[in-house]
C-alpha cells in the first residue's frame, strides 16, 4: 500500500468520527482534499467521502450556531473552503449571496471586536478568507463593496498590531507554517495586486521593512519561508528588499532542510515536509528562476518512512497537521492540483 492509499484509507475510516467541522483540523479541509483525490484517481469512494463531509458540515451549522468566526477553526475557513470547492466545480456553483448570512456574522463579529489576534485565527486568516472574494467577485456588487470595507478595517488593524509587536519578527525554533511574519508579507502582497488598497499596503510594507531587513533566520527552512513571504512584495521595489531576498536565496540549502533540519515526524503542512513542499511549489509557479524544489519521490519517501505511522500514534484527519494536508501536498506535486 502506497502512502496516498494509506492516507485515503485512514480518512475514510476516521473522518466522519471527528466533531471538528473547520478548515484546518476538520471536515471542511477533508472535503477539499477528498474532492481533488477523487478526481485525480477516479475514485467513487473518495467522492462519496467528500460529499459526506459537506453534508455533515452543513448539518452541523443548521443544528448549532457557531460562535467561532476564525479562518482556522470557524466560519471564515468554512466559507473559504466551500467557495473553493464550488469554484473548482466539485459542487454546483454557488450564487453571489450563497453565504450571505455567514458573511454577515463574520463582518459583525470583526467590526464589534475590540481585539482581534494577528494569526490564522484573526486578522491574517480573515484576509485569506476575503482574498478570493475580491479575485473572483463582481466589483459592481453591493457585497463587493461590503468586503472592501471589511478589508480596510482589517488592514488598518494589521498595521496597528505589527507596529506594537516584536514577536512576529522572532524566528521560531523550528519550521512552523503559522509564523506570522511570512504570512503577513504574503497576504499583503496578494492583496496589493488586487489594486484596491495600494497606498495603505505600501505604507504598511514600508513600516514592516525596517524590521524585516534585519531578520536573517538561523535555520534554512525558516529562511525559505521568509523568502516566500518577501517574494510576494518584491514588485513594490522597497529599498533594500531585493538585496535581502538575494541574501536569503544564496544561503538556503535544500539538502540541509531535507536531511538535517526536518526530523522523522516532521511531515505535516504545519511543521514539516508537506508545508515545505507547498512553499517550493508556489515559488516555482510564480518564479521561473526558482531553484528550491522537492521531488515527488523525496516527499513521498519522507512521509511514508516517518514513524508517525506507528500504531500508537493517534489518527489526525486535518489539513494543517494531518492526513488531508499531507495528501494535498502529494497531489499537488503529482498532478499540480492547487491551481485556483
Amino acid at each position: 500500500m502506497n502512502v496516498i492509499e494509506k492516507i485515503n484509507g485512514s480518512l475514510m475510516k476516521h473522518a466522519s468520527l471527528s466533531t471538528d467541522i473547520g478548515l484546518f483540523y476538520g471536515k471542511t479541509g477533508v472535503a477539499m482534499y477528498a474532492f481533488h483525490a477523487a478526481k485525480a484517481f477516479s475514485d467513487h469512494t473518495l467522492q462519496t467521502l467528500a460529499e459526506k463531509m459537506i453534508d455533515e458540515v452543513v448539518e452541523h451549522l443548521e443544528k448549532k450556531e457557531s460562535n467561532l468566526i476564525s479562518f482556522d477553526t470557524g466560519l471564515a475557513g468554512i466559507v473559504f473552503g466551500f467557495e473553493y470547492i464550488a469554484r473548482n466545480g466539485f459542487i454546483s456553483p454557488v450564487g453571489e449571496n450563497a453565504f450571505a448570512a455567514l458573511d454577515d456574522r463574520i463582518f459583525h463579529e470583526i467590526i464589534i471586536s475590540d481585539k482581534i489576534p494577528l494569526g490564522f485565527s484573526g486578522i491574517i486568516g480573515c484576509l485569506f478568507y476575503l482574498y478570493p472574494k475580491f479575485l473572483h467577485g463582481n466589483p459592481n456588487s453591493t457585497s463587493f463593496r461590503y468586503f472592501q470595507r471589511l478589508a480596510i478595517e482589517l488592514i488598518n488593524r494589521l498595521s496597528q498590531e505589527i507596529g506594537g509587536s516584536e514577536k512576529i519578527f522572532t524566528e521560531p525554533p523550528a519550521f512552523n507554517i503559522q509564523w506570522e511574519l511570512p504570512l503577513v508579507l504574503f497576504i499583503l502582497g496578494k492583496m496589493h495586486k488586487l489594486n484596491f488598497f495600494e497606498r495603505k499596503i505600501r505604507r504598511t510594507a514600508e513600516q514592516l521593512s525596517l524590521h524585516v531587513l534585519t531578520v536573517y533566520p538561523k535555520l534554512h527552512y525558516n529562511r525559505l519561508y521568509l523568502l516566500f513571504g518577501m517574494k510576494a512584495l518584491t514588485h513594490l521595489s522597497i529599498d533594500g528588499w531585493d538585496d535581502h531576498v538575494s541574501l536569503l536565496e544564496k544561503n538556503i540549502s535544500m539538502d540541509k532542510i531535507l536531511h538535517k533540519e526536518l526530523k522523522c515526524r516532521s511531515i505535516s503542512i504545519k511543521n514539516g515536509i508537506a508545508g515545505i513542499s507547498l512553499i517550493c511549489d508556489y515559488l516555482s509557479a510564480t518564479d521561473p528562476d526558482n531553484q528550491f524544489t522537492i521531488s515527488y519521490g523525496e516527499l513521498e519517501k519522507k512521509i511514508s518512512e516517518s514513524d508517525y505511522w506507528a500504531p500508537q500514534v493517534a489518527d489526525n484527519i486535518g489539513l494543517l497537521h494531518g492526513h488531508a494536508g499531507m495528501g494535498f501536498a502529494l497531489l499537488n506535486k503529482k498532478f499540480n492540483t492547487l491551481k485556483k
